[in-house]
């Protein structure tokens, strides 16, 4: 749902009426495992991988990329949530789409997921500093773009941001978020996590 919203945001002027959901909006810091799971299900998400302490999911229709699906990953500690990240794929609207970097992105690991343990326990922490700083091309920036103003509008501006945007944090409502550019660049991560205490 998340990634043919922001596709479809992506081609035109941005909408700053919150009319694109995130996946934090339904299933907030704090939600009992049991709840993610039920609503991810209810809205054609499917189950993925699952460690002792995360789960992942999947969009389950292919969004039209390359690799087509949205990928979110959450992680519990006692009765609920405590971090999440979403993976909404970059989508190309050009004929040559080629990785930009040469390089390609496993869901697999660092910086957001640990091999045994699922997602890592801050995700906003661990993007920070993985993203590219460099200038990107127009798919890349309309997604990016699309999603700061979906946080903005929660969160207010972000707190701290790389040169070119492609990391940005912000902080507030308990929460630290962010959004980052994959290193191959073909994908947006959307963090959320609990704020330090």
């Amino acid at each position: 749902m998340l990634l043919v919203v922001a596709a479809t945001a992506a081609c035109g002027p941005v909408d700053r009426s919150m009319k694109r959901p995130l996946v934090i909006d339904e299933t907030p810091l704090g939600t009992p495992r049991a709840e993610v799971k039920r609503w991810h299900l209810e809205h054609d998400w499917c189950e993925g991988r699952t460690w002792d302490a995360s789960d992942e999911f999947r969009a389950c229709q292919d969004g039209g990329s390359a690799d087509g699906r949205a990928y979110s990953l959450f992680r519990f500690e006692g009765a609920g949530l405590v971090a999440a990240a979403v993976y909404t794929p970059v989508v190309c609207t050009r004929n040559d789409c080629r990785t930009p970097l040469g390089i390609d992105t496993e869901l697999e690991g660092p910086p957001f997921v640990a091999m045994k343990e699922g997602l890592v326990a801050t995700p906003t922490d661990a993007g920070r500093e993985a993203a590219p700083d460099m200038e990107v091309p127009a798919d890349q920036r309309r997604l990016l773009d699309a999603l700061k103003v979906e946080i903005e509008a929660r969160m207010g501006p972000p707190a701290w941001s790389n040169g070119h945007e492609t990391a940005m944090v912000w902080n507030g409502n308990g929460e630290a978020a962010g959004l980052f550019l994959t290193t191959d660049a073909m994908w947006v991560v959307e963090t959320h996590q609990a704020a330090a205490r």
